[in-house]
């Protein structure tokens, strides 16, 4: 901390100029920087004890689901009309804007959006069946 403090006294050492009392701004830099310090021990420590308890939480059914659920919209994405897939995982997986993709594919925005649209209610419908079957 002290060699922080001495750095930013030479960086600043232009503004030292104007300080009265060198000693009152030593002391005060210090002041601050025991006190940044020790709210950033507080952070860390709340959220080393935030990843302590997921762990404990942890199930390996909830990461099966999910890797099984990520592999049902998979399939049902390679089902969907070639056109439709593109889009969609430009969208979805590239994170394309419907400007984006409509540029690049010299297509209409409201095409793409419509694709979109019709995607995301062909992944509904199949989640709710999925559900129906589990419940």
């Amino acid at each position: 901390m002290a060699q922080e403090i001495f750095y930013k006294v030479w960086v600043n050492r232009t503004a030292m100029k104007e300080v009265k009392s060198f000693k009152a701004y030593l002391f005060t830099m210090a002041r601050h920087m025991i006190y940044n310090q020790y709210e950033h021990n507080l952070v860390k420590e709340k959220y080393n004890l935030s990843r302590l308890n997921q762990s404990e939480t942890y199930e390996p059914e909830e990461e099966l689901f999910a890797k099984d659920l990520s592999l049902l919209i998979d399939l049902v994405i390679s089902k969907m009309p070639l056109q439709r897939q593109r889009i969609f995982m430009m969208s979805r997986k590239e994170g394309l804007s419907s400007d984006e993709i409509a540029s690049r594919l010299s297509i209409h925005k409201r095409t793409v959006e419509n694709h979109i649209s019709n995607a995301l209610t062909d992944l509904k419908k199949a989640l709710q069946y999925v559900s129906l079957l589990f419940l």
